[in-house]
């Protein structure tokens, strides 16, 4: 008796769990405006941990720039999770673009981590040489950045 109890515990436990991780209990989706402007966030704390590194103080920036890959990549989970939920084409449409940018900010951060970590050791030309990768990945995320904004400006706007 005591170990079908048990089982049934044990059981009841692992349902929880399992609908805890998938949000089957009041796991609310994610919103997609509120989910953009954490994706700003993470723009901004790249653009300050780039300039942390473009006036030399590399152990911070490589610091700045470990952390906001982190974000890069929670914000590319959650627009997936988007991306593939009940939202309006239009946000499914972004969340995608976002997926893709988050990538390309992620490569722009660690190739710039990667550049600090070089120069705080007094390697300047094998940072240079590693500068020169994460700026074409830089340009390429802020410019899809700036075209994704473009479109996702006037749908905030108009979705009030």
């Amino acid at each position: 008796m005591w170990k079908r109890g048990m089982s049934i515990v044990v059981l009841m436990a692992m349902i929880v769990s399992i609908s805890a991780i998938s949000g089957c209990f009041g796991g609310a989706p994610p919103d997609f405006r509120n989910e953009t402007e954490k994706y700003d966030l993470a723009v901004q704390q790249y653009n300050n941990a780039k300039t942390l590194y473009h006036q030399g103080n590399y152990p911070v920036a490589k610091a700045e720039f470990s952390a906001v890959i982190r974000h890069f990549q929670d914000n590319k989970s959650v627009f997936e999770t988007i991306s593939k939920g009940n939202y309006t084409s239009k946000e499914i449409y972004l969340s995608k673009k976002l997926v893709n940018n988050a990538d390309q900010y992620s490569y722009a951060a660690a190739f710039y981590r990667d550049a600090a970590d070089a120069a705080a050791r007094g390697d300047k030309d094998y940072a240079y040489a590693i500068e020169l990768n994460a700026e074409e990945f830089d340009q390429a995320a802020r410019l899809t950045y700036e075209d994704i904004r473009e479109e996702l400006l006037p749908y905030l706007h108009n979705w009030k």
